[in-house]
């Protein structure tokens, strides 16, 4: 609908207006995959909490989801060998559902990744870790594509994921397979398989 439109644009504002300004690792919201694989699940519940607790104290709506936004980044930046972003992530959703912003939230989210995958002068690791962003994300919202309230804008999602040019060189590849011994797969093939097996 028409907030669902707004709410993308603004998210899309966000992201540009950052990578306009220029990539910089430093600043906040750039996670290492590996720092966010060491943290115990206790710690990330309770960095979730914290954000939805904030929220609900700053006035402006905008801010709000900006903070739960970037604690949904955070989350999904995090590799998901224990299985716990989905006991995590329900809460979260609920916080920006309520202000009409998880999808547009999540499309800004995959914008943005795809931005920094594609961007060959980033550091690997940032790429990789917005590798499994990608990853994580199409495995959380993969139900709500056999949702009639939820398929329209999920789809969008895996679309736009379908449809970026994602190549993964061997740099990021390496910081992936170093650090963890995570396996890389083309996203877009992925998202691909994902939309038409939800077609059947």
């Amino acid at each position: 609908g028409r907030c669902f439109k707004l709410r993308i644009l603004q998210a899309l504002f966000i992201v540009f207006a950052t990578f306009s300004a220029g990539l910089k690792p430093a600043c906040a919201g750039f996670y290492k995959f590996y720092e966010l694989q060491s943290q115990d699940i206790e710690s990330v519940q309770q960095d979730v909490h914290q954000a939805i607790d904030k929220a609900r104290k700053i006035r402006s709506e905008d801010q709000q989801v900006a903070l739960l936004k970037e604690a949904l980044k955070k989350l999904l930046s995090r590799p998901d060998r224990d299985r716990q972003i989905q006991n995590i992530l329900p809460e979260l959703r609920q916080a920006l559902d309520r202000r009409k912003a998880f999808y547009a939230s999540c499309f800004g989210l995959v914008t943005e990744a795809i931005i920094m995958v594609q961007k060959k002068d980033l550091k690997p690791v940032y790429r990789a870790t917005a590798i499994f962003l990608l990853e994580n994300l199409m495995m959380q919202l993969r139900p709500d594509l056999k949702s009639a309230k939820r398929a329209q804008p999920t789809r969008k999602i895996f679309e736009k994921i379908r449809e970026a040019e994602l190549p993964v060189d061997s740099k990021v590849r390496r910081v992936r397979s170093e650090r963890g011994l995570h396996t890389t797969k083309n996203l877009s093939s992925i998202a691909e398989q994902i939309l038409k097996s939800s077609n059947k």
